[in-house]
């Protein structure tokens, strides 16, 4: 019999790291990592980012990104030719002007 004045052990839920893959209109992609306290510490003596823990989900959003994702929907790369062209590029296969995604039918095609 169960004593009612006796706590039940509530069950360990680790919390483990996550990283956020956004895909960007240009369909490049920026990474975001939520680290959990398994995660290792960036050594003083190493340059590299910090490591996330052995379990870590991984995670892949597609265009546009979720209203928490914010303003920073901007290409990580200093020369994305998507960005360089104010979000709007000619497709110089097919003529079509004024595409405003990154991908255009299910290819990615040269930007002119």
């Amino acid at each position: 019999m169960i004593n009612p004045k006796t706590p039940t052990k509530k069950p360990y839920i680790r919390i483990m790291c996550t990283e956020t893959a956004y895909t960007l209109r240009c369909e490049h992609v920026v990474t975001r990592t939520l680290y959990c306290s398994d995660a290792p510490s960036p050594s003083r003596q190493s340059r590299k980012e910090r490591r996330t823990c052995n379990r870590v989900i991984r995670n892949a959003v597609p265009w546009p990104p979720p209203p928490q994702f914010g303003t920073q929907a901007t290409c990580p790369l200093a020369n994305c030719p998507f960005e360089e062209r104010g979000g709007y590029w000619n497709c110089c296969w097919c003529g079509k002007e004024w595409n405003d995604q990154g991908k255009f039918g299910s290819t990615i095609l040269t930007m002119s």
